[in-house]
């Protein structure tokens, strides 16, 4: 897993007395964690709060059930995961002229579960969407029509009926670089 090899990396290369507690404490992660680090993640975008870290508190104002849960990470745990998390071979060369190098096993994981577990209905529509994203991209774009104002494009193939989507594209301006359909 790259996650494990991107940790273990940082730990070799630093000495042990410069070691932070997180590495320190390091353990082997495994998929079923890596899993619940997406959901959580997932969870924390459609229900906002100010710090990370209340999602985990336990007062009555912040208190959020599904962190508390005994199956789901801690705080600490989650912290972990997330900064070594990754979706690729860090020690390979990436792909030149891919961008998306970096998510590209997760994007393919993701689409192919998409194509595999939903099969569209007659009535179907090309879309184009736009992703909101306020980091560094290099395919983003300033759309100033558009409320989301600089985003990067993805058309997806909607179900007219159910909303549900069955596959996706990235676009880089006006030339496909993700061919996925």
């Amino acid at each position: 897993m790259w996650t494990n090899r991107r940790a273990w990396a940082a730990i070799h290369s630093l000495d042990a007395d410069d070691l932070p507690v997180s590495l320190l404490q390091w353990n082997e992660c495994s998929a079923n964690e890596v899993k619940k680090l997406i959901g959580m993640y997932l969870y924390m975008g459609s229900n906002k709060k100010t710090e990370m870290n209340d999602y985990w508190s336990t007062g009555s104002y912040h208190s959020t059930p599904y962190f508390q849960a005994p199956e789901a990470l801690s705080r600490d745990r989650f912290k972990q995961l997330l900064g070594f998390l990754r979706f690729y071979d860090c020690l390979e060369d990436p792909t030149p002229g891919d961008p998306l190098y970096k998510i590209r096993p997760f994007l393919n994981n993701l689409r192919d579960t998409c194509v595999n577990i939903y099969r569209p209905d007659e009535e179907i529509s090309v879309d184009e969407s736009l992703v909101l994203y306020k980091g560094r991209l290099g395919f983003k774009q300033y759309i100033p029509t558009k409320r989301a104002g600089m985003a990067s494009r993805c058309t997806v193939l909607v179900s007219l009926k159910q909303a549900t989507c069955s596959t996706f594209e990235f676009m880089l301006l006006r030339r496909r670089i993700v061919d996925l359909l």
